[in-house]
């Protein structure tokens, strides 16, 4: 991933999730807007977050959640991990 933001930046998730958000528009060109968004996280704060700004949440069962408790939080997608690179790029609408 070429930018985004990460939990070590703010304690609220919703806040991590503006700071990707600004940081994918102050990469664009003035005149365009970020395309699809997505969150990537293990918590239902982090489905929250992804919510918060209009994006895709796309939760992994790495952390302390299940599947059905991640499935219940309104994710988008749940996954065990990530380690199908190619499904997830696929997902993500981009070439791994």
């Amino acid at each position: 991933f070429f930018l985004g933001a990460f939990g070590h930046e703010h304690a609220d998730r919703n806040q991590i999730a503006r700071l990707a958000l600004q940081r994918a528009r102050d990469h664009l060109a003035p005149d365009r807007a970020p395309g699809r968004l997505f969150l990537i996280g293990d918590t239902p704060a982090d489905i929250q977050a992804a919510h918060a700004i209009g994006a895709t949440a796309i939760a992994v069962t790495t952390g302390t959640y299940s599947a059905d408790q991640l499935a219940e939080a309104h994710a988008d997608y749940v996954l065990e991990d990530l380690s199908d690179v190619k499904g997830v790029m696929a997902m993500l609408g981009a070439s791994a």
